[in-house]
């Protein structure tokens, strides 16, 4: 019936680490050219930083606050989301961003916003994305961010 197959022995994890580090396979050399690794602006990425998020103070109090999805019923913390981009995998502006948990979030990038009732129309999302801006500017006058009108 033919000979019985051969199989190669298992290799150890770091043994494979370092051969494909040398950029060497079982079958031999990979051909394909690696890509350099793309030099990253500083000055740029916190100015990209600013615009999207105003500042990590912003984006910790953002996340103290509420989901506005599930209505505060998950039990993670809440993300950063932007209800709109400005186009071309840009992130829209911190005055767009809502609070929602991690399964929500999800459940937005999975299916859409249908996924969630509470945020279906676009002006839902822009009345939560004000809600969170007034709170916001709430927060910096002194009041607490508890005091956050509920969506």
């Amino acid at each position: 019936m033919g000979e019985p197959r051969k199989y190669l022995p298992r290799e150890s994890p770091k043994r494979r680490a370092v051969r494909l580090a040398s950029g060497r396979t079982a079958w031999g050399t990979i051909t394909a050219p690696k890509k350099p690794i793309r030099k990253v602006n500083p000055e740029r990425k916190a100015k990209t930083f600013i615009r999207c998020f105003h500042s990590d103070e912003r984006v910790k109090f953002v996340q103290s606050l509420p989901c506005v999805g599930c209505g505060g019923k998950g039990t993670t913390r809440s993300l950063n989301a932007h209800i709109v981009g400005d186009g071309a995998s840009r992130r829209s502006s911190y005055k767009k961003i809502i609070p929602l948990c991690f399964t929500c979030h999800g459940m937005q990038h999975g299916s859409g916003w249908s996924a969630l009732p509470r945020l279906n129309s676009a002006a839902e999302r822009k009345a939560a994305a004000d809600s969170t801006q007034s709170a916001w500017e709430n927060f910096l006058a002194g009041a607490s961010p508890r005091t956050r009108t509920k969506t």
